[in-house]
């Protein structure tokens, strides 16, 4: 049943846009925008432009090269320098490089460039034809990437694809709590084991023997959260994950977002029967989590189908 679950989810996945040109990009310190804020007014400087190109194919190749190099700046200088700024970059540095080379590998299966009613023209990559979220648009320079058009929807895919990412997880951690339970004769709250123990649901396998392998991975072991204020260290597409012991019903795991609005928006809670909720805490889910691990789910919260 729960196997069953996590092919479909990951069929769904599967479906979804790729092409999260935003993953590539280079975010903003957050020292730098608070003394955007904060320092007082400066005599106005013209900010940079983005690079022109003659003709939009010219400019879809240009974005093509800077994404084969992994040096991120040559992307800020095809996209512009407001690309840097405008894109709430994820932390999660396997999901960039990842989401980097599927723009390559798209680009490559297939592009072309379609002029759209506002005239502005938009690169759609792959056989799925997903379009790049940052329009190409003509002033008297030429043509350039309008990074001011395309950023919101860049968080809007971002978030949704990291959302159903996590709802998949999950499942995958449910099946984990059994498949561990089985030959542990209990369920566990931890995701890396101490030592040599198997105390929790990584543990190392040098041998890289399958009769000894751990039920799940360790970029998604480093994802785990053990309590609320714990040292954080890599999120798993843009969300952590706890497990909640109950005496009620064994164990309950539990998805937050590692930047809310930027990463993620709700938070997920899969029951060990695999029943599956979703609420919205805001910059609150990590805190809220500790409620969760002895109360069923409220009225608050959506049942998911």
């Amino acid at each position: 049943m729960f196997r069953a679950h996590r092919i479909m989810i990951q069929k769904m996945m599967a479906m979804l846009p790729l092409v999260l040109l935003a993953c590539t990009l280079a975010c903003m310190p957050p020292q730098a925008k608070h003394a955007a804020v904060s320092t007082p007014a400066a005599p106005s400087i013209q900010q940079p432009k983005a690079p022109r190109f003659s003709t939009p194919a010219d400019a879809a190749a240009a974005l093509y090269d800077a994404s084969r190099s992994s040096d991120q700046s040559n992307l800020v200088m095809v996209l512009g320098p407001g690309a840097a700024e405008i894109v709430a970059w994820s932390p999660d540095t396997n999901e960039r490089q990842q989401e980097q080379s599927q723009f390559v590998q798209k680009y490559e299966q297939m592009h072309r460039l379609v002029t759209e009613p506002d005239d502005t023209v938009a690169l759609y990559v792959g056989a799925e034809n997903w379009p790049l979220p940052i329009p190409l648009v003509h002033d008297d320079g030429g043509w350039y990437f309008d990074t001011d058009l395309g950023g919101q929807e860049i968080r809007y895919r971002r978030v949704g694809n990291n959302e159903m990412e996590a709802l998949g997880v999950c499942h995958t951690l449910v099946d984990a709590e059994w498949d561990y339970q089985g030959t542990e004769h209990r369920f566990t709250a931890k995701f890396v084991s101490d030592g040599d123990s198997r105390d929790g649901l990584y543990w190392s396998n040098p041998n890289n023997n399958d009769a000894t392998k751990s039920p799940i991975g360790p970029y998604l072991a480093l994802a785990g959260v053990s309590s609320v204020g714990s040292p954080r260290s890599q999120p798993f597409h843009g969300y952590y994950y706890r497990i909640l012991l109950r005496s009620s019903d064994g164990f309950v795991i539990l998805a937050f977002p590692a930047e809310y609005r930027s990463s993620g928006v709700m938070t997920f809670l899969v029951k060990a029967d695999g029943t599956a909720y979703e609420k919205d805490f805001g910059n609150q889910a990590d805190a809220a989590s500790t409620d969760i691990a002895s109360t069923q789910p409220d009225n608050s919260w959506t049942m998911m189908e």
